[in-house]
This record gives structure tokens, sequence and C-alpha cells, in this order.
């Protein structure tokens, strides 16, 4: 977790407890027996809190729900279809591997990680009993993904147009800077031609003066 912003860090944790709580909440309310809910418990926070990393490893939380789900249905988990915490967690985790994976490699491994997870849900849920409810499936899986990386393009256009702006900015600022000094120069010039033109003036004058005076003595 090193790097990120404490204020990050303290979401994704809360994000993450709250999340197993709820999820526990949902087994222990379940009427089932002690060792269906044993195993559910277990997979339940197995599969949330994960979830505090989302930023810093975007494809563990995907991992881990799919891992979760995967061991616990043939241990007598109830899961898949019975509580609404894992899909929660789910959609949280896609949207966060397509939302944060920064290389080409971790969205691929987010999208086998959307086939995979899609299988679980089509394969161990009575409620998809046709090819319908399994398309709906596989578009309502990917939807996530598909929205954080949409999320991810904005960020990375909102920077580019940021450094865009501010480099803009600097240029404008240098050129004005450039401008300024040129029409000092240009004033300097002016005043230097100014004098120079004056001291000759003077200078002429000086020189006139000794036969203007010898003129007037004659007179």
């Amino acid at each position: 977790i090193i790097g990120r912003p404490r204020s990050e860090i303290a979401e994704d944790a809360l994000l993450a407890a709250l999340l197993a709580t709820t999820g526990l909440a949902e087994v222990l309310a379940a009427s089932v027996g002690a060792g269906e809910r044993a195993v559910s418990a277990v997979a339940v926070v197995g599969a949330t809190l994960p979830l505090a990393w989302r930023r810093r490893h975007p494809l563990l939380p995907v991992v881990a729900v799919a891992f979760a789900l995967i061991v616990q249905e043939p241990l007598g988990g109830f899961l898949v279809g019975e509580t609404a915490t894992p899909v929660v967690a789910l959609a949280i985790a896609l949207y966060s591997a397509g939302r944060h994976a920064a290389t080409t490699r971790g969205l691929a491994a987010a999208a086998a990680g959307v086939v995979v997870l899609s299988g679980i849900r089509i394969a161990t849920d009575p409620a998809v009993d046709s090819a319908a409810p399994a398309a709906l499936t596989v578009v309502a899986v990917s939807l996530p993904l598909l929205v954080g990386r949409w999320a991810r393009g904005q960020a990375l256009l909102r920077g580019v147009l940021a450094r865009t702006a501010a480099r803009l900015a600097r240029d404008r600022e240098r050129e004005a800077r450039h401008a300024a000094e040129r029409e000092r120069m240009r004033i300097a010039g002016d005043i230097q031609a100014a004098i120079a033109g004056g001291l000759r003036e003077i200078t002429s004058q000086a020189e006139a003066l000794p036969g203007l005076l010898r003129a007037g003595d004659h007179v």
C-alpha cells in the first residue's frame, strides 16, 4: 500500500471492512446448516477484504472473488444466487481492474476474470437456465470492467489536457516576459538615441560658440 495517499488507503480499507461485515451478516441470517454457514462466511470475507488493495493491486480483488466463488461451491457454500455482497464486491473489483490496471496484460487478465466469473455464475446459478440469461450474465459481468476502463481513459485525457494547458500557460508567460524585455530594450534604445542626439547638439553648439563670440567682437 506504500505510495498511495492516506485518504485512498483509508477509503479502500473502510469499503472492504463494510462489505465484509455486510456479507457476514447475510451469511449469518441465512437458514442453513452450520457447515454451510462457516464455508460461506470464510468465502465472503476472502472475496471482500482484498478490495483494500484495489488501487495498488487492481487484479487481486478479481482473483480473490473468483477463487472464493469457485472454492465455496463444492464445499457447500451458498454465496452464488443467495447473497448480494459478492455481487457488489465483484462489480467493484472489476471496475477497479478496468480503472487502475496500467498494462495491456493486466487488462487481458481482468477480461479472463470476466470469462471465468461469468462461467461460474452460469454453471452454479439455477436462475441462469437458458441462453438469454447467460448472455445477460456475460454483459452484466463485463460492464463494470468496461466502465472502469472508460473512466481511466477519461482520467488520462484530463491529465493530458491539464498538462497541455499548463504548457501553454508557461509558453504565454515566457512570451510575455520576452515581449516585455524587447519593449524595455526598445525604450532603452530610444532613450539612448535621444541622449546621444542631445549630446551631439550640445557638442555642435559648443564648437560653434567661439566663432559666434569672435563675430560679436567684430561687430
